[in-house]
Order: C-alpha cells, then structure tokens, then sequence
C-alpha cells in the first residue's frame, strides 16, 4: 500500500518529521538548500510520498523562522534551551499518545455499540420472518378451515333432519372462523409494527455510523491543529524568551 492509498491518520512507513527535520538542519550546516531531492539524496530513503517530504520541509523552514542560529547563543542558554525543548518534545509526545488511547477507546466503544445494533437489528428480522411464517400458516389452515366448513355444509345441506344440528356446527365454525380471522389481523399488524422497528434501526444504524465518523474525523482534525498551534506558540515563546535572556 503506498502513502497516497493510505487511510487517513496512519503514519508514514518512510518519513517522519524528526528524519526530513534533521536532515534539514545538516544540510543547513553544509550550506545546502533543502528541496526534495537534496532531503532524499541525504537520507537515502526514495520511497514514500514527495508531498509528505515537502510537508515537513515547510513546516521546518516556518520554525526557522522564529528560531535563533545557536552558534551565536552563549553556552548555558542553548543548553538550557536544548533542554527545554527536549522536555517540550517529550510533554508534546506524551499528550499525544494520550489522545491516540483516548481515540482507539472511542473507536472500541464505537464498535462494540455497532455491533450491539447490529445484534438487535438481526434479532428483528428475525422475529419479522417468524411472524410471517405464522401467518403463512394460519393463512393455510383458514383456507383448509374454510374447505372443510364447505364440505360440512354440502354433506348437513343433505340431512334434512338433522337441520338444527348443522345450524349449531355452523355457527361454532363461524365463530372460530372469526376468531382464526382476528388472529390473523392482530399479527399481520404486529408485522406491521416489527418491520417498521427494523427499518427505523436500520436508519439509526445509518446515523449513528456517519455521526461518529464525523465526530471522529473532526476530533483528528481538531486534535492536529491544536497541537499544531501548541508547538507554534511555544517555538514564539522560547525564540521570545531566548531573545531577552541574549539582550
């Protein structure tokens, strides 16, 4: 899989940004430009992503902007910022697996919520196709209800003499026939009712799924712009405070 297929948030395999940032101020040292070609000629890495290299290019040459040459610095102050930025590195790399804990916690919980959903929604159907089938059967047995009702009626319509007879059977396989009826109503309502539960979990489902994948995508982007913006000010700060100490 190469960088540009990679899915969003995994890192590099080539390059990060402490590798293209040394590189930069070595070659600095050897008064050489930093581009592309002059990075990957230096480390000896040609795979990965030139958008990648150039990224870390750019925000190297942003901080250059506010740092301050340390071959002009006194030797206490650049060790004691050495030391600072050692110590801020370390706080920035310990906050960030933090929150990489924290959002592989969400992702566990965002799972095993989609899995439960999941769960109950096949629980639905499956109830739904029973439900169906129940009224299959009972569709079939009031069609063989019907057929014997009408065969009793042919061979009573033949005893004359047994006429009250055969009103008292036919009243009672009227009644079960409207009692086998009512059963039918109540559960081809229930079907009703069961299908309209699954598709109202299947649009849940939906939402929740592009929700949190919303949710997710903006905590990484919100994440990495802090983050961003933490380590620009705190360069600002330690260039101000070097910039004073020197004065």
């Amino acid at each position: 899989m190469n960088e540009e297929t990679r899915p969003n948030g995994r890192k590099s395999q080539y390059w990060d940004k402490s590798v293209v940032f040394k590189a930069c101020r070595e070659l600095k040292a050897q008064a050489i430009h930093a581009t592309i070609r002059t990075i990957r000629t230096h480390t000896g890495i040609s795979g990965g992503s030139d958008a990648t290299v150039q990224k870390y290019i750019n925000e190297w040459r942003d901080e250059e902007e506010y740092s301050v040459d340390p071959a002009s610095m006194p030797p206490a102050l650049k060790t004691s910022l050495e030391l600072l930025w050692e110590n801020a590195l370390l706080a920035a790399q310990e906050t960030v697996v933090d929150q990489q804990r924290a959002v592989e916690e969400d992702r566990r919980s965002l799972r095993a919520e989609r899995l439960e959903l999941h769960a109950t929604l096949e629980r639905n159907e499956s109830e739904v196709e029973n439900k169906a089938h129940k009224v299959l059967e009972l569709q079939k047995s009031l069609q063989e209800s019907e057929s014997t009702i009408a065969q009793q009626i042919d061979a009573m319509s033949s005893l004359a003499g047994d006429k009250q007879k055969l009103e008292i059977q036919m009243a009672q396989l009227r009644g079960e026939l409207l009692e086998a009826e009512a059963t039918i109503k109540g559960l081809k309502d229930e079907l009703q009712r069961s299908s309209a539960e699954a598709q109202e979990n299947r649009i849940m489902l939906k939402s929740f799924k592009n929700e949190m994948k919303d949710e997710m995508s903006e905590l990484l982007r919100q994440q990495r712009e802090d983050l961003i913006a933490e380590f620009k000010s705190q360069q600002k700060g330690d260039s101000k405070d070097s910039d004073e100490a020197y004065s």
